[in-house]
């Protein structure tokens, strides 16, 4: 599937010498059980010849016969470990270190990593501790032992301070008898997409008796509705999936193999939904994709960031974190890799860029785990960089493989795909309370409809959430421009100024001030633009003054400038400045506020360059 690379294995299969240490020569073992000793050496060779489940009765009639044969014991834990049997195969690797503690210190090693696999994290750090304490190791092994070590000590916190997590299954509505994984959800909860592995039909394309395609599931009352395959264009009889939705569901980005048109064996995509319909997608092209595997997109709310995973050169692995940046003419930069603090020489995958915009959820070989791919959180610090990532804990991080989360906006409710006991078939996808150690920061949104206040059409408008203390653009986007449709985030902390233009048209402006308890509260905003006609009027609600002043305050510019662009655009618009004041006061002191304030903004439009005849 296509959340494991795919390659192409040529087999060569090694004839190993057996070692003389182990040939049957006579004085070489310290036991003299002719039996044990032809049971050891058939069970070797089944072992060398990559024979496993062969060598273990051969290997189990030796021990049987010679309960004190090191060198028997040592490699039936070998064997059992290679057949997971873990906890079968630390026994026999104690027995072998209690016959000769001393013999071959990497056993010690050897015996932790089968511990860790077994989630017997607190036993593990003994014999890592005494492995490191023997003098003239092979670097890599020792290496290894460090990291694993810090492997156990992460672990056995881990399993002593659990984290609150309690998956529940979708349910057969949202999972099947096939493989799901990889959700991904709207803004507003509404439309839960995911990627199905089920049996390819006729007609399919895909070199695996197996095809991915897209599913789509709607929350409606309360409820999931049934999944549907999302039909052509993005479903095809070719391999298709692991997709990042925009937050107003209307951008799509996902993975498709061996397509004529590739780079390499997979590449990124991109659709645009407008009116109901996906466009055809379209490569993301050279400054995404290469000759070499791209895949499991996570697209940044503002629609300017993709993250996604590559196994191309100058990274530090296997496959690394990567990212592109959308400039303001909508064309992607050259890849940039995320660096060494997230990336690390084993593997890298399934980011998801939360819609904070700042917290990044990942998943990991080569970062300190319980086992495997664990996931991970990581937090965007102000200077650009990534903060060191934090484990999720445990139960989300076990002995097994963990690969992909995804968070809502409001940070409440997390979804996995995971082969839990509670499956309907295979990987499926589950939900769950996030515990709040893990917790992104919260976002909201804004949604409805914009239209022409005359013709009462829908308008394809533009709109941008500026930050008012800072300035800063949060976020930018279209409606639909058949449907009028739009939804933007909104941070659940701060005080934000929402505006809306369409050509033709006078803007629209609105503020939210958020206090980071309202991450539950979303905004219904139905808007109306006005065209340019003589009487036209526009309220402009993000102009602040000092209390009791004319002095206007800094976060007054963005709606200010929006104001000045729309008179320099069009020269022939004369406009008429009002201010007003609230109900404290006499009248005759807020007429004159009034006045003051209406000329602080003429004043201000006037420095800009715009005529002083032009406004009353």
């Amino acid at each position: 599937m296509l959340i494991a690379r795919k390659f192409y294995l040529f087999c060569l299969l090694l004839i190993l010498a057996i070692p003389p240490s182990c040939k049957s020569q006579p004085g070489i073992y310290d036991i003299k059980n002719k039996k044990a000793i032809a049971s050891f050496e058939e069970g070797l060779r089944q072992y060398q010849y990559r024979q496993a489940l062969k060598a273990k009765p051969h290997l189990l009639d030796a021990v049987k016969a010679e309960k004190n044969f090191f060198e028997a014991n040592m490699l039936l834990g070998d064997v059992l470990t290679d057949l997971k049997e873990y906890e079968d195969a630390i026994k026999y690797y104690q027995i072998a270190l209690s016959i000769k503690p001393d013999k071959l210190p990497q056993y010690y090693n050897n015996m932790a990593g089968t511990m860790l696999l077994a989630g017997r994290y607190e036993e593990a750090i003994a014999p890592l501790e005494r492995f490191l304490g023997y003098p003239n190791q092979k670097p890599d092994n020792i290496k290894k032992a460090q990291f694993r070590l810090a492997c156990a000590k992460l672990g056995a916190q881990a399993v002593k301070n659990p984290v609150d997590f309690q998956p529940k299954n979708m349910g057969i509505n949202v999972n099947s008898e096939f493989d799901e994984y990889y959700p991904a959800l709207t803004v507003d909860n509404s439309h839960l997409y995911f990627t199905r592995r089920r049996k390819a039909d006729a007609f399919s394309q895909s070199s695996s008796p197996f095809e991915e395609d897209f599913y789509l599931s709607l929350y409606v009352n309360g409820a999931w509705e049934k999944a549907r395959p999302l039909g052509p264009p993005l479903n095809t009889h070719y391999n298709e999936g692991v997709q990042s939705i925009s937050p107003d569901g209307r951008t799509f980005v996902f993975t498709a193999c061996e397509k004529e048109e590739g780079y390499g064996s997979c590449d990124l995509y991109i659709s645009e939904k407008t009116g109901g319909k996906w466009q055809k997608p379209v490569n993301l092209g050279p400054a995404i994709n290469s000759k070499f595997w791209e895949t499991q997109p996570s697209l940044s709310a503002d629609g300017s960031l993709l993250v996604f995973v590559s196994t191309r050169p100058g990274g530090s692995g296997k496959a690394d974190l990567w990212m592109s940046r959308k400039d303001a003419s909508g064309k992607w930069g050259e890849a940039e890799n995320l660096g060494l603090m997230l990336n690390t020489e084993d593997e890298e995958n399934s980011p998801f860029l939360h819609p904070d915009g700042k917290t990044l959820y990942f998943s990991s070989k080569g970062h300190p785990g319980l086992g495997g791919f664990d996931l991970f959180k990581s937090e965007l610090r102000s200077d650009g960089t990534w903060g060191r990532p934090l484990n999720l804990g445990y139960p989300i991080n076990t002995t097994a493989d963990e690969r992909h989360l995804i968070i809502n906006a409001s940070g409440k409710t997390g979804f996995i795909s995971a082969n839990y006991p509670e499956t309907f078939g295979g990987i499926d996808i589950y939900e769950f309370k996030v515990p709040e150690e893990i917790k992104p920061e919260a976002v909201t949104y804004v949604k409805g409809i914009i239209k022409s206040a005359q013709s009462g059409k829908a308008l394809g408008a533009q709109f941008e959430l500026v930050d008012l203390k800072s300035g800063k653009l949060i976020i930018s986007g279209n409606s639909d421009a058949i449907t009028g449709e739009y939804i933007s985030c909104i941070p659940s902390a701060g005080r934000y100024a929402f505006n809306a233009k369409a050509e033709g048209h006078l803007f629209h402006s609105e503020n939210f001030s958020l206090d980071g308890k309202d991450e539950n509260k979303f905004f219904e905003l139905d808007i109306q633009l006005k065209p340019f006609e003589k009487g036209a009027s526009v309220v402009l609600n993000n102009i602040f003054f000092e209390t009791a002043s004319a002095k206007l305050l800094p976060e007054s510019d963005s709606e200010l400038d929006k104001l000045f662009k729309l008179l320099e655009q069009n020269p022939s618009m004369n406009v008429e400045v009002s201010g007003h004041t609230d109900n404290v006061g006499s009248a005759e002191s807020n007429q004159q506020l009034s006045e003051q304030r209406a000329r602080s903004v003429v004043d201000y439009l006037q420095k800009k360059g715009i005529a002083t005849s032009r406004m009353t």
